[in-house]
């Protein structure tokens, strides 16, 4: 998620605990609930 946001959007990395990373992972999840999630291609 990180590279995802640092290196295209050239945003801030976000810590690995905090509220915001573990809701995005969350979103993610749910987002693609009942698909594989393959590496790099999301």
């Amino acid at each position: 998620i990180n590279w995802c946001i640092e290196k295209p959007n050239e945003g801030v990395k976000i810590g690995i605990d905090s509220e915001a990373m573990i809701a995005l992972e969350a979103y993610i999840m749910w987002s693609h609930k009942g698909t594989v999630i393959e590496p790099g291609a999301h």
